[in-house]
């Protein structure tokens, strides 16, 4: 297939997934504004694994999403305990983007990938450090929720929550940035003990 054909397959089948959104009464013209992603965001995502479409028994569409998020901490040498937390997201098209997230790192993982190589996997990858990294599996937990991402589309998560804790090698007093082709991803710390999980 050329580079042509290529795209013109995928014009295609992202057009064919927002008409299997519309017809389950999802409506895709608020997506790709203000914190919603957009329906060729959800196509890659389904394309590369992260994601699978599925419809339940009352005929009704969900995506499904397993997710290994990490609650990043340093201890330093006074003994005050550090926690990261993502501070804001700033998209190419100058929108920026606040979340309220549990943890710093929520990374997708592909279905069937373990989840201790995928949260090790999305410490590199988005705080940009290497090195041995610590990271202690805590609790599992599965979640129904609307998404902000793609509003009026219902997402069923399960999540594996893990606890890392940074070496000084690896602590940047000014935080961290993960770059990525839409957006910018900003970290920064705070001086508080982590949160405890029931």
């Amino acid at each position: 297939m050329g580079k042509q054909e290529h795209v013109l397959e995928r014009e295609h089948r992202i057009a064919e997934l927002a008409e299997t959104l519309k017809m389950h009464g999802i409506d895709v013209l608020a997506w790709g504004k203000g914190k919603a992603k957009t329906v060729e965001q959800l196509y890659n995502e389904i394309a590369v694994g992260e994601t699978q479409l599925i419809e339940g028994a009352d005929q009704a569409l969900f995506r499904e999403v397993i997710v290994a998020k990490g609650e990043v901490t340093y201890l330093d040498a006074a003994g005050v305990t550090h926690r990261l937390i993502e501070q804001k997201q700033v998209f190419t098209d100058g929108r920026k983007r606040t979340r309220e997230l549990d943890t710093a790192i929520s990374e997708k993982m592909k279905f069937g990938e373990n989840p201790d190589e995928s949260i090790i996997r999305g410490v590199e990858e988005e705080l940009g450090i290497s090195g041995p990294i610590t990271a202690t599996s805590d609790v599992v937990r599965e979640q129904l929720e609307d998404s902000p991402s793609y509003p009026g589309l219902q997402t069923r998560y399960r999540l594996h929550y893990y606890r890392i804790v940074l070496d000084s090698s690896q602590y940047r007093l000014d935080g961290y940035v993960e770059k990525q082709p839409d957006k910018s991803t900003f970290f920064t710390w705070q001086r508080s003990e982590p949160k405890e999980r029931s």
